[in-house]
């Protein structure tokens, strides 16, 4: 049986459109990212606190934020109160017959 291989990164072309500056949320790794319905969102993630002895000595998120943009600009749509699921990182998410899960 022949062996499959993933496209190389080279073969495609990519354009920074947002350097990070003026994002309003703090880095963060372990989140995810969507398009949904025309939108991106981003949920939850993890950064890590200044001293940390675990990976559960992490800041996890609960937040979410939405862009109607090419990545220009983004709005947290939780607010400040809390998403209505437990703070995570390193989940999955996807996009299926117009519904977003998690």
């Amino acid at each position: 049986m022949p062996a499959t291989h993933a496209d190389p990164i080279d073969r495609f072309s990519w354009r920074q459109i947002n350097d990070g500056y003026g994002a309003t949320w703090e880095p963060r790794a372990g989140l995810q990212a969507v398009k949904h319905r025309g939108k991106f969102f981003v949920r939850g993630g993890r950064s890590l606190k200044i001293a940390p002895k675990t990976f559960v000595d992490s800041n996890l998120y609960d937040d979410v934020w939405r862009c109607t943009d090419p990545g220009l600009s983004w709005k947290k749509l939780s607010g400040e109160a809390r998403a209505p699921w437990q703070a995570r990182a390193y989940f999955q998410a996807l996009t299926k017959a117009g519904i977003s899960m998690f």
